[in-house]
């Protein structure tokens, strides 16, 4: 029989909504960007005397475009952040932790719409005319270490690596949530996150660790998950008043869009960098996302009905099918029909389509399942 909700007023904080759909289409964009200059070359705007070549401004553009991959760090940082509140509320307003049911709301808001598009790839490979992909790795979430061992991103599947990483997370969270004690939680995050810095102190220098296995490596990567889960325990312990002066505000986003356009995230010059350049970004999206979130005076703090928050919930869509999408419709309408000068058409299609399926998606197959997902919720929520 399903345990009865404790509260009838359903947990949302809208505004993570936001960001989440900020994460989503930041790694839609920078693949897409990507994609864009390598088949239409730099646009004029943004090249120098030599049209193959950045101007001073389209090199720092480029940059800050080329990191947006960060999304996934802050995606993993709201997805840590969530779950470990979520448990906690659960674990002291229940008395314990329906692991079981959380595990079938897990399943009922990840599998319908991944398991669709897996199902839907042989009759995709078929019209792009490419090579069938590993369908064990994905089915079986390991497909982060497939592709360390392989070193080869495979249409459609080359970015569904982030989404392991996060199933492997769910497999562990509840446990150590549900029978550690409460107030030792810090420090098991803690050393999840030094597990993280260990790993890739250990990757630099090492020969049989490669850049995929710094990237795509569970323990690599599930730190920022961790950090996600500590902030929600001081949350939970002592709610968050954020009230950031403008000043203050301003000068970490200068400092984190001017780091972002001189630096590449995904590169590693040494050993200090490599275990903890990480945390320079985190920290910053961090603090504006938390001020955002938590600050009542923040701007552009929209309601749960805002057409933003709504691609928030959205968001999963958008990630799965984004590079998906783009790949059809570079290859099957935009080089076929509109080569050449008409790269301009590229934004409009590209964008419109990435989110236009991704709502149709959710409507249809996500919605179904996430109100079924609630008979099995102990605290409700809308997440």
């Amino acid at each position: 029989m399903t345990e009865i909700p404790i509260n009838r007023k359903p947990f949302h904080l809208p505004q993570l909504d936001a960001l989440r759909f900020l994460a989503a289409f930041m790694v839609v964009f920078v693949h897409a960007y990507e994609n864009w200059i390598n088949w239409f070359g730099i646009p004029h705007q943004l090249a120098s005397a030599d049209p193959k070549v950045y101007s001073w401004f389209g090199q720092h553009l480029s940059r800050l475009i080329g990191n947006f991959n960060f999304g996934v760090d802050m995606f993993f940082l709201i997805s840590g952040f969530l779950i470990t509140y979520l448990l906690l509320k659960e674990k002291k307003e229940a008395g314990k932790i329906n692991i079981k049911n959380f595990f079938i709301r897990r399943i009922l808001r990840i599998w319908p719409l991944y398991f669709f598009i897996i199902a839907l790839t042989p009759l995709l490979v078929w019209w792009m005319g490419w090579p069938s992909p590993e369908y064990k790795p994905v089915i079986f979430f390991y497909n982060n270490f497939r592709t360390i061992a392989t070193e080869r991103w495979d249409f459609p599947f080359a970015h569904f690596w982030s989404i392991c990483i996060e199933e492997h997370f769910y497999l562990v969270w509840p446990f150590l949530v549900a029978f550690i004690p409460t107030k030792r939680l810090p420090f098991v995050f803690l050393f999840v996150m030094a597990l993280s810095i260990g790993y890739r102190y250990h990757a630099h220098g090492n020969p049989d660790v490669t850049w995929y296995s710094v990237y795509l490596n569970t323990i690599s990567r599930i730190d920022a998950l961790a950090l996600g889960g500590l902030v929600a325990w001081i949350h939970f312990h002592k709610p968050f008043k954020l009230r950031m002066p403008v000043g203050v505000r301003i000068i970490i986003y200068v400092g984190l869009l001017w780091s972002l356009s001189t630096d590449d995230l995904s590169d590693w010059p040494n050993a200090f960098e490599l275990a903890w350049k990480k945390y320079f970004y985190l920290l910053l999206a961090g603090l504006m996302m938390m001020n955002y979130v938590f600050n009542p005076e923040a701007k552009m703090r929209w309601g749960p009905n805002h057409p933003i928050n709504y691609l928030g919930r959205c968001c999963f869509g958008i990630y799965l099918w984004g590079n998906i999408l783009l790949q059809i419709l570079l290859h099957k309408l935009i080089l076929v029909y509109l080569p050449g000068g008409n790269g301009w058409i590229y934004w409009p299609v590209i964008i419109g389509i990435s989110l236009l399926v991704p709502i149709i998606s959710y409507e249809l197959i996500e919605k179904p399942f996430m109100r079924l997902k609630t008979r099995f919720a102990i605290v409700k929520t809308r997440v």
